[in-house]
């Protein structure tokens, strides 16, 4: 995969609010999880998956099917088609991951022009 460098200006902030849920979400899930035994240090613990999240703050209901599919053509969020029973599952990438560090919900410029380098 290649290790794209995105604009933190180019992510909105109802995009910004998602990846954020999103990061939240899997925060818990990792949290509910029992710990690992010590002789099990080497062993990976499996990827958290979250189900779709259908409502997030702030973002209008009709805006959050393009703001998944914006945030995974940024290469910030991944989906797995789990079953038909179970839908869509989704996780934040390790870009998104650092954009989410990087504060990239509390600063964010929702102007449509980018500067160029």
């Amino acid at each position: 995969m290649l290790d794209l460098d995105f604009d933190i200006a180019a992510v909105t902030d109802v995009e910004a609010r998602v990846l954020c849920a999103y990061s939240d979400a899997e925060a818990e899930i990792a949290a509910a999880r029992p710990a690992k035994a010590d002789d099990e240090s080497t062993v990976p613990q499996a990827a958290i998956w979250v189900p779709r999240i259908r409502e997030v703050e702030g973002v209008p209901g009709d805006q959050l099917a393009p703001v998944h599919g914006r945030l995974i053509a940024l290469g910030l969020l991944n989906f797995q088609l789990q079953g038909r029973d179970e839908g869509v599952l989704y996780r934040v990438t390790p870009e998104g991951r650092r954009a989410v560090e990087r504060g990239v919900a509390i600063e964010v410029d929702e102007t449509p022009l980018r500067k160029s380098a």
